[in-house]
Parts: C-alpha cells; sequence; structure tokens
C-alpha cells in the first residue's frame, strides 16, 4: 500500500498551525490615526477603482459624489474634470450641483460606441469650491465593458423546479446556451425551455434518448404569459454558481412562476431551516449543478416552496453522457480488461512514490460492447480501490476526468478515508499523462472535511521507465513460469501479446531456459539466461541458437530505436515490486540494448533478422505457472523467413528436446558484424 506521504505533511502542518493559533488569548489590535492635516470634502463613494460589466444594450452607469453632513449647509456645484476616456466612448457631464443639505449626489455617464467584450477606461477627478480634499478619493477610475455573449451550443438543462410543487420526474430539456467571462465571473445563460408547450425530444449522438416534456398534463397554451425570459447563472472564481431570479413564463392562475436561488430568512411552505447556499461551476465536468434545498420556486398567490431535488446545466452533449456514468453500478455492469501496451509509471506527488501501474478499459456485461473513452486504474493507491476516469479526444489530445469522487483506500490521521477526483487532466500524443488529482475527506453528507489541496500526478502510458536498482533478486525458482511479453512489430508499428516460458536448464547448473522471444512458427527458439547465487539477478547475453532454414542463427542485443545489433551487449533481469519480470540494460554496456532478437548468420556475416517482431519493452507479466503442456498463444504473428510472410498462431513446445543451446556468450568470437 502506498502511504500518502505528502498529504500527511500537510496534515501535520495544518495541525501545528492550528495550535500555535490557539495559545494567543490576546490578539494585537492595530487603529490607524487619523491623518493629520486633511480634512475630507467632496469625495466619490465607494472605491477609488470600481468595474462595470453590463449586458448589451445598457448606455451607461452612475457615481455617486458624497460631502460630509456637517459641511452640507450650503449649496455647492462640483466641477467634474475627465483625464482619461479610452475610445471616447464615455460621455460625462461638467458639473454636479449639491443642494443645501444635501450629503450625496449622483450622476449618469453614459457611454455610445463601446464594442462587446472589450474593456474602456475612464478617469473622473471632482473639483469643488473648498481646497481641503482628501486626494486619494478625489478622482474615480472606472473600467467599463458591455459582456460579450457567445453561444458555446447544445445543453441540456435538467430541470428541478417542477419537480416539488407537483411530484413529477425531472425533465431533460435542450437549450442552446451562451457564455459570457467578466474580470470576475462566467456567465451562462438560455432562454426559458418552459415556454413552449412542446419541446423537441433530446437526442445526443443521434442516438441516446432521454425523457424531454412533451405537453405538460399540467399545462396548455393559456398557461404561458410570457416568452423570451432568461435563465442567466453567474460563476465566481471560485466556483460558486448563482441563478438569477427568472420568471420562467408560465402563470397557472396563481401568478407567474418564479424561479431563483434561496435567501436567508426566505419564508418558504415546505421547508423551514433553508439556509442560502451556492451552486456548483465545474468547468473540467462541464457543468452547473445546484444541490437540494438551494433553489427556489413562487407563485405569488400560492406559495415559495424550496426545490427538494438537484438541479444541473450540462455544457454539451460531453459532459451530459459522461454524467449518466455516475448510475452506473462499476463492479456489476462492467468487466474490465487490461490494456495492451498501457502498463507504465504513475508518479504521484501525493504518495512521494512512483511505481508500475497497469490501466482497464470498461467492456459493458450487458452486451459485450466497449464503453468508450471509460478506463480505470486497478488498485491505484491501494488493492481493491480503483480509480475510474474518462478519456475524452478533442484537437489532438485526450481530456481526462472523474466521472465522481472515488476513496483512495488511503485513510487521514483523523481515520477519514481520503477521497479523490481529477479535477483536469490531459494526454498528448506522446501518451503522457498530467494529472491534477483533488485530494479531501468528507462528512456522512458528501461536504468537504480536510482539503489537501490538487496535486499533479503523472502516468507515463506504456513506458515503465525501469532501472536495473528498480529489480529484486530472486531464487531461480520465482522466476520459472509462463510470462505475457509484449511484442511489437517494427514495420508498421502494430503490437500484440504473446507468452514465454521459463524453465530450470537440465543440461546446465544454475541456468533458465527461455523459450518464445522468436515469434516464429514451429522453431526451437530456446535460450540460456544465468542465474547469480549472490544477486539473484538473471544474465541474458548473446548466443547461438538452434539452426533454422539453413542458416546459423545468433540471438543477440538489439536496439529499435538506433537500429544497430550487437554480441557485446547483455541484459540483467529480476522482478520489480510490482511483480514484473524484467530484462534492463545493463549499464555496463558500452552500447545499450533495449531487447534480444534472433539472427541468420551465413558465409561469416549476418544475413538479417528472421521476424519483423520483436519482444520489446522486456517487461512480462505472470500469467501461470509452468506446465508440461504446451501453450496457445492468442496474439496472430507474421514470421518473415527468406522474405515469405506467413501468419502463424504458433504454440510452445511441451519441451526442449536435443538442446542445440549453448549458454557461453559470443563476446570475443570472431562473429562478423553487418550494419
Amino acid at each position: 500500500m502506498k502511504s500518502f506521504k505528502h498529504i500527511w505533511g500537510l496534515a501535520v502542518a495544518m495541525l501545528a498551525a492550528t495550535t500555535l493559533y490557539s495559545c494567543s488569548e490576546d490578539e494585537p489590535t492595530y487603529t490607524p490615526a487619523d491623518p493629520e492635516g486633511v480634512k475630507a470634502h467632496i469625495t466619490f463613494a465607494g472605491s477609488e477603482s470600481e468595474t462595470f460589466e453590463v449586458e448589451p444594450g445598457t448606455t451607461g452607469f452612475s457615481l455617486t459624489l458624497q460631502r460630509p453632513e456637517d459641511e452640507a449647509a450650503n449649496a455647492e456645484t462640483v466641477t467634474l474634470t475627465v483625464t482619461g476616456n479610452q475610445g471616447n466612448v464615455f460621455n460625462c457631464p461638467a458639473t454636479v450641483d449639491f443642494a443645501a443639505g444635501e450629503t450625496t449626489k449622483s450622476f449618469n455617464v453614459t457611454v455610445s460606441g463601446a464594442e462587446e467584450g472589450v474593456y474602456y477606461a475612464l478617469n473622473v477627478v471632482a473639483n469643488g469650491n473648498q481646497s481641503d480634499y482628501t486626494q486619494g478619493l478625489r478622482q474615480k477610475n472606472v473600467s467599463f465593458a458591455v459582456m460579450k455573449w457567445e453561444s458555446i451550443g447544445m445543453g441540456y438543462w435538467v430541470d428541478n423546479i417542477m419537480c416539488t410543487p407537483f411530484s413529477v420526474d425531472k425533465l431533460t430539456l435542450a437549450v442552446e446556451v451562451e457564455k459570457a467571462v467578466t474580470s470576475t465571473s462566467t456567465r451562462f445563460r438560455f432562454t426559458s425551455p418552459y415556454e413552449s408547450v412542446n419541446t423537441d425530444v433530446v437526442l445526443i449522438g443521434g442516438k441516446e434518448e432521454y425523457p424531454a416534456y412533451v405537453g405538460y398534463p399540467y399545462n396548455g397554451p393559456d398557461d404561458i404569459c410570457s416568452t423570451g425570459n432568461m435563465f442567466v447563472i453567474i460563476c465566481d472564481a471560485k466556483g460558486n454558481a448563482n441563478l438569477q431570479d427568472v420568471e420562467i413564463g408560465l402563470d397557472w392562475g396563481h401568478g407567474k412562476v418564479i424561479a431563483g436561488m434561496i435567501k436567508d430568512g426566505q419564508s418558504l411552505g415546505n421547508v423551514s431551516d433553508a439556509k442560502a447556499k451556492a451552486g456548483t461551476y465545474s468547468a473540467a465536468k462541464g457543468t452547473v449543478s445546484f444541490p437540494v434545498l438551494t433553489m427556489f420556486m413562487s407563485m405569488p398567490s400560492w406559495n415559495t416552496v424550496a426545490c427538494t431535488s438537484a438541479a444541473t446545466l450540462y455544457l454539451g452533449d460531453d459532459a451530459f453522457l459522461n454524467a449518466q456514468v455516475k448510475e452506473v453500478d462499476y463492479v456489476n455492469d462492467f468487466q474490465w480488461n487490461s490494456v495492451e501496451g498501457a502498463l507504465g509509471t504513475f508518479v504521484s506527488t501525493a504518495a512521494d512514490d512512483s511505481w508500475i501501474q497497469d490501466v482497464e478499459a470498461a467492456v459493458r456485461v450487458s452486451d459485450g460492447g466497449v464503453e468508450e473513452g471509460l478506463y480505470r486504474f486497478p488498485d491505484l493507491f491501494v488493492e481493491g480501490y480503483p480509480i475510474v476516469f474518462n478519456m475524452t479526444l478533442d484537437n489532438g489530445a485526450y481530456m481526462i476526468s472523474t466521472p465522481k469522487v472515488q476513496p483512495t483506500g488511503i485513510v487521514a490521521l483523523g481515520g477519514d478515508m481520503i477521497y479523490t477526483e481529477i479535477k483536469s487532466g490531459k494526454c498528448g500524443e506522446d501518451m503522457q499523462m498530467t494529472l491534477n488529482m483533488a485530494f479531501y475527506t468528507m462528512d456522512d453528507k458528501g461536504n468537504k472535511k480536510v482539503d489537501f489541496g490538487t496535486m499533479a500526478e503523472e502516468f507515463q502510458w506504456g513506458v515503465t521507465g525501469l532501472s536495473v536498482n528498480d529489480l529484486i533478486g530472486q531464487n531461480m525458482a520465482n522466476y520459472v513460469g509462463i510470462w505475457k511479453a509484449p511484442f511489437i512489430n517494427l514495420k508498421d508499428g502494430s503490437a500484440g501479446n504473446s507468452y514465454v516460458r521459463v524453465t530450470p536448464s537440465a543440461d546446465y547448473e544454475g541456468c533458465l531456459v527461455i523459450e518464445g522471444l522468436s515469434a516464429l512458427d514451429g522453431y526451437n527458439d530456446a535460450v540460456i539466461a544465468e542465474w547469480s547465487n549472490q544477486t539473484g539477478l538473471v544474465t541474458l547475453g548473446a548466443q547461438w541458437a538452434e539452426d533454422l532454414s539453413g542458416y546459423n542463427m545468433i540471438f543477440m542485443g538489439y536496439n529499435p530505436f538506433e537500429g544497430y545489433y550487437t554480441t557485446k551487449s547483455t541484459m540483467i533481469g529480476g522482478l520489480t515490486k510490482d511483480g514484473i519480470f524484467a530484462f534492463l540494460n545493463n549499464p555496463e554496456n558500452e552500447d545499450p540494448i533495449q531487447t534480444m532478437r534472433y539472427f541468420a548468420y551465413q558465409d561469416g556475416a549476418v544475413a538479417g533478422a528472421f521476424s519483423s517482431y520483436v519482444p520489446y519493452p522486456m517487461e512480462w507479466e505472470y500469467a501461470q505457472a509452468a506446465g508440461a503442456q504446451g501453450l496457445k498463444v492468442s496474439a496472430e504473428f507474421s514470421a518473415e523467413v527468406n522474405g515469405v510472410i506467413k501468419k502463424v498462431n504458433r504454440q510452445l513446445k511441451s519441451s526442449i528436446k536435443g538442446q542445440a543451446v549453448a549458454p557461453r556468450q559470443l563476446i570475443g568470437s570472431n562473429v562478423e558484424m553487418v550494419y
């Protein structure tokens, strides 16, 4: 089991910080002194800088001047001087008049010619007939922008407004969603879908059909009181989402139906203790969600009630379909199969560790079909705790997210389970996966208790990144068995799995016989690896193999990236802590190699390779114990012999007869190498 060393360190630091704070009973206070010789008179209300972000069609805004009550007895004219007018879009009055007794006075600034989505700056100074102004508040700096709404396509509003008063099922309503981004918020809006008696059935991907409201049983043409009403949702930088109060366009004789967010102290007919709280916007998941008791539905002459079910705005097809996975039973609805070629290295900031990690793909139990884009890391942090994730292809890269919050199997210092979710993730063409994973504990209601933050976890899909130091020497018997080995076709890049058999050598003490590394049908390709009783590691080097088709055969080191082969380099093998039987380049090699390959030798020179398939990487998963019976290999390979390609479904021999294998390496031999 991996331990969250980094998270535990954070927990200790948080505990220490709490202890230090509690030791200080009398906190010091600081009261700034009044500025000497400065007397406030005419000033702008509020802060020195102010931002106005307005809806299209808005033609201006107002600013307010103020003066102290003890100096408001007389009428006064204040002169306004515009010192900055970006784009010349602002029209500001030249003067503002205070009547006797007035302490505040507002004036309008009109705007014309402002482009949507562009911020314009206005700087205006107030000059009165007094000389004792406070310098900082005489000038107002305004940033002004007309919001730019842009369509982001079809979204889906899963309704909760009608559920509480009418006890109907949730309605999935297709809506055209628009988005606007301001300096402080992300906003979404859509025209009320309740303004029509009939709405189209929701079709996603041209085939998925979900319930839509097609003629309310309680709704007819006479119930529609208005059209064009906009649902507007404002999301702040922290992801808090609020729906502005909106008339949904219906009236059943009790006044226009209004929906919005519950306010503190609001009188609700069905709930007495509901408190104001925001919804949640998740850009990674493409959702804006409103949990139970966050929204109300009101008919003025009837009642105002809290919505006792949740509502969600899905910002597109993918977001909606991915959300349906939440309803899936991952154990019973899917069979999980290992993804060929995905075995790689997981580097964890949270656990402060790295390990070899497998990836599994989901296959539906119902029909045997592959569930596109749904994967999991089996036993990621703790055995028995897989982490399920989605991979969606977007502009040449895979975007990664989790369909739900999931337990890691690791417990915090207080004994609570630590949960995780992928807030955002990406995987490029190099299959280097970067995952921003949030870790936290939760209470019984699913609310966060201790937030350990979001940490960058990495996974190199298909690359284990092992070194010789990762190999653990074993008793020779622990290497014996049948191992699943990845093979790659160097001609077209296709990959598959075959099996290799490892047995003790009957002829050479302290040696292992390895069969199945040639991808050649009917060929006794047995080679010898030498086991060290001192280190427990295994050495695999160049050697003569059994003759084939009139050729002498040489088994020797190969570098598929550089394209060279050599008899002077060896590989060192052993088990990793995750049980992978790996052969790696010997650090002492002058010519580094990644695998071993069979070559034909004739007339004093290497004539060429007999198969385009190469056992790479030399990292094998345990399949079963070695037995006397032959093993059928599931993968099909093409064996190239004398230029003839033939399909093979090879079967390993059950025993080695008449071995023509010598355990001696070819180092120092007179074999001529042809590059």
